[in-house]
């Protein structure tokens, strides 16, 4: 089999194998009383999604019947996890912002509750809606004026990333995309608060049908462009994530699945040698300024407003690498949506072929945009195989290894 071409599946890829003890996580029941304190839905909750740390630690969301998210935080050793439980509600208003099931070592964090990032409750009780929270890593929340956003980082990461956001929308200047302005900075409560851009998600106008065809096609050119400005700016080197780095990246996603789903993690493993290998094969495209991670969700902006730039957000993860990494992750995401069905499959194709005539398709190398997609799909088969609603994604990112990227055509 050459690495271009699409894999031969076994007859079943295995979905059902989760390990202890994740599996005696899949249901969790919430007592009545304990749901009446924290203002939660008693019952069943599934989990939705884990994110694995190590072999005795992982992120975790539930959702419950009637449309109620929570996340949290799972801990194989009872000690780590009653250590956690005890600093978490020191940082709290309320000791029921803390759940805690003992029973199932997990740890549940409600209104931004959390022991590594103690002023994002504050936040939420002032009236900021959390958008995002990776419970001890970081958080994104909406002020509640609605025209600010205000990032939440470990206190050592703030002025870090308030520099980085600086940088990047002086290099951006008058060459397209717009970047928010940062407009406060507080080191010591690892806050940067950021202006909010106009506009909905490019992912919210892709499932959307009152954007027309045209117009989707008109901001999936502005997002290439976007990116295409970022790779040409003049920013100054940082950290390189080149092609060695996404295998590795390969490896450790395997890993960190492999307790979770041990069989899924060996059959993923199987493609894995190959993808490696065309990702390291020949020379390596120059290194660019990388947004790495580059999809629809990034991008803001409206098609009603067709003279404005489009918007370009959140540069935690700026590094330097081969530009097919950024364009391979976009393209591979808009399989994804129609797979998701987010929109139709020809909404997604389209948006991909108007990133692509953005970005400028003569800049692109087809060789390393293709082994950067195939790795794109295995890693996200690693993903969404921690997401167990989703896992039937896994078999169509599969499916679609050594297969022509999107948009291309």
């Amino acid at each position: 089999m050459g690495l271009s071409d699409p894999v031969s599946l076994p007859s079943a890829v295995p979905l059902d194998d989760y390990a202890e003890p994740i599996a005696a996580l899949r249901l969790v029941e919430l007592e009545r009383n304990c749901a009446l304190r924290a203002g939660l839905p008693a019952g069943l909750w599934t989990l939705s999604r884990v994110t694995p740390r190590g072999g005795g630690h992982a992120l975790v969301r539930y959702v419950h019947a009637e449309g109620r998210e929570v996340i949290g935080q799972w801990f194989a050793d009872p000690t780590a996890h009653a250590q956690a439980v005890r600093a978490t509600r020191r940082t709290a208003w309320s000791a029921d912002q803390v759940v805690v099931l003992s029973h199932h070592q997990l740890l549940w964090q409600l209104g931004g509750v959390d022991r590594k990032l103690p002023h994002l409750a504050a936040l939420c009780q002032a009236g900021a809606a959390l958008i995002v929270h990776h419970p001890e890593q970081r958080a994104v929340v909406r002020l509640a004026s609605g025209s600010h956003y205000a990032k939440v980082v470990r206190p050592v990461r703030a002025a870090p990333l308030a520099e980085k956001l600086r940088r990047v929308q002086a290099a951006l200047a008058g060459r397209g995309p717009r970047t928010p302005d940062v407009v406060a900075v507080n080191p010591a409560a690892g806050l940067v608060m950021t202006a909010a851009l106009p506009g909905r998600s490019l992912l919210a106008w892709l499932g959307d049908d009152a954007c027309t065809v045209g117009q989707l096609a008109h901001l999936g050119r502005q997002a290439g462009a976007a990116v295409a400005a970022l790779h040409q700016s003049a920013l100054p080197r940082t950290a390189l994530y080149d092609a060695h780095a996404a295998a590795q990246t390969l490896v450790d996603q395997l890993q960190r699945l492999g307790w979770v789903a041990p069989r899924l993690s060996a059959y993923l493993d199987h493609w894995r040698p190959a993808r490696q290998a065309a990702l390291l094969a020949g020379d390596p495209d120059p290194y660019v300024p990388l947004h790495r991670d580059c999809y629809d969700k990034q991008f803001i902006g409206s098609p009603d407003d067709a003279g404005a730039a489009l918007g370009l957000l959140d540069f935690d993860t700026l590094t330097w690498g081969e530009a097919g990494l950024d364009v391979a992750n976009f393209l591979v995401h808009c399989d994804l949506r129609a797979w998701q069905e987010r929109c139709t499959p020809a909404r997604a194709v389209l948006l991909a072929a108007a990133f692509v005539q953005g970005y400028g398709p003569e800049a692109l190398r087809f060789d390393r945009l293709q082994a950067y997609a195939d790795a794109v799909r295995l890693r996200l088969a690693c993903v969404y195989g921690c997401r167990p609603p989703q896992r039937g994604l896994v078999t169509r990112l599969v499916e679609s290894i050594g297969a022509p990227v999107t948009g291309l055509g």
